[in-house]
């Protein structure tokens, strides 16, 4: 009986040894983080083996190329907004997350999730001796002056964001809002006459052939003498370059996001933080740039900014 005891004794010790010992190895393999991760508090692509895939609106392309040179773990694939709307309406939109601008990250039922980055005044340039002849500048008057012979310059906005930015800007001026839809516009007596009247005075064949626009002010004056872009387009110009950019009332802002996918949404791969850093220059409006704000980007909804080009004759 007793030589049992001390057999059960045993045992029991060995079972426990064993168990402590395989404990062991486990915890020498594993730093309590999820599988996948290599544990290490540093390392932005834990949980995830395979970079993180984004796709970014070609007027943003400097600062994302710049953003993915800096971080190995990002691919980073440069499109018009254009196709990657398609995709995202077609819910066909695989990559990790969209480079865009506010309302464009809203366009069909997608479940992305949006973060702001940054964000700078859409604003009407002009040279210093040619100046709009409003009182006060709206965009309202920006399209009267346009409709009374002024020539107009921007990007198309079929195929770039900052394009159908400035159309949408010029939409809300007649309706004096950004908030309305497809239906207010059919609605409106003389909306789309004087919104085609606005675009007429653009020459396509010209303008919509340079990059950027605000060129033709010094290059090609009597193609164009008034121009719709972002305030960062400005900021980018020497001094002395004879141009003034004026912010019309009711603002409305070029606002960057990034949309990403549900299961990024807490940006663990600091897209947005690295984009913002980029953007706005420690904190200084040298650039153009802005930390986002909590006003709305005076824009209408996706799908309606998005068929304002063709109500524009520019379909």
């Amino acid at each position: 009986m007793a030589v049992k005891r001390i057999l059960a004794v045993l045992a029991a010790v060995v079972l426990i040894v064993g168990a402590i010992v395989v404990r062991g190895l486990l915890d020498d393999d594993s730093t309590g983080a999820p599988p996948g991760s290599s544990g290490s508090p540093d390392d932005t692509t834990a949980g995830r083996d395979e970079p993180v895939e984004l796709v970014c609106d070609s007027d943003l392309a400097v600062a994302c190329n710049a953003f993915a040179a800096a971080n190995v773990n990002i691919t980073m694939t440069i499109e018009t907004y254009a196709s990657t709307a398609q995709a995202v309406r077609n819910a066909t939109f695989n990559a990790d997350g969209w480079i865009t601008f506010e309302p464009l990250d809203r366009i069909g039922d997608n479940q992305l999730v949006s973060l702001a980055i940054a964000e700078t005044p859409m604003v009407v340039i002009t040279r210093t001796n040619q100046p709009l002849d409003c009182p006060t500048v709206t965009w309202r008057c920006v399209g009267d002056a346009l409709n009374d012979g002024r020539r107009l310059g921007h990007t198309d906005p079929r195929t770039t964001s900052s394009g159908l930015l400035a159309v949408g800007a010029l939409a809300t001026g007649f309706l004096d809002t950004g908030d309305f839809d497809s239906f207010d516009i059919d609605d409106t007596d003389g909306f789309t006459r004087w919104l085609r009247g606005s675009e007429g005075a653009i020459d396509q064949r010209v303008v919509f052939a340079a990059t950027p626009p605000l060129d033709l002010l010094a290059t090609r004056p009597n193609n164009v003498n008034v121009v719709i872009g972002f305030e960062s387009h400005v900021a980018s110009l020497p001094s002395g370059a004879g141009v003034v950019a004026q912010t019309p009332a009711k603002s409305v802002v070029a606002r960057v996001v990034v949309a990403l996918q549900p299961e990024l949404a807490d940006d663990q791969f600091g897209v947005a933080t690295g984009l913002r850093q980029l953007l706005v220059a420690s904190g200084s409006a040298s650039s153009g740039w802005y930390p986002p704000s909590a006003s709305k980007h005076g824009l209408p909804g996706a799908s309606t900014l998005l068929g304002i080009p063709s109500k524009a004759g520019l379909s």
